[in-house]
């Protein structure tokens, strides 16, 4: 998938990463520019204070994003990953950029649902394959966000998502 597309009907499987069905085939797509907090799978077991908190701020990311798009349409615009043409990271997902749009001529920036994530404090930027206009927006919501200590912002005790999962 290269070209932009509208998806009327996905699964979320977390606050960055979503999949759906076009043409009876399944693609997962993963947000580009943001990594948000993690959710707890049933095999999670641990007890870590880091571990609850991390999962915490998931499971309010994904709600966030989740009461943003029900019964909506997202366009997605992938994004050429790791230098080369292709739009897929190594987990075989497609990044791309994400708006709330009925058709892919309504994509703006006020549309970016990165942007909206970052601004709520639910996502945190992450450094850019090719900056651009969305990916400065979204400094520029998450420091707005930070200075007014919204969503993880607020919770002294969060580890930022990268720095959790390297650390796991």
């Amino acid at each position: 998938m290269t070209q932009p597309i509208a998806v009327p009907r996905k699964f979320l499987l977390d606050a960055d990463t979503f999949q759906f069905s076009r043409n009876k085939k399944i693609t997962r797509t993963r947000a580009a520019w943001i990594d948000t907090p993690e959710i707890r799978y049933k095999a999670d077991m641990s007890q870590k204070p880091e571990d609850l908190n991390q999962w915490e701020w998931g499971a309010e990311a994904k709600g966030f994003l989740l009461s943003m798009i029900a019964r909506k349409t997202i366009c997605l615009v992938p994004i050429p990953y790791g230098g080369s043409a292709n739009a897929l990271d190594s987990f075989g997902r497609t990044i791309a950029d994400w708006h709330l749009c009925d058709s892919i001529d309504q994509i703006t920036v006020g549309n970016n649902i990165q942007v909206m994530l970052a601004a709520a404090g639910l996502a945190v930027h992450v450094p850019p394959i090719n900056s651009g206009i969305i990916y400065q927006t979204i400094r520029v919501a998450q420091s707005q966000a930070k200075a007014l200590k919204k969503g993880f912002w607020a919770d002294d005790n969060f580890v930022l998502p990268y720095i959790w999962k390297a650390n796991r």
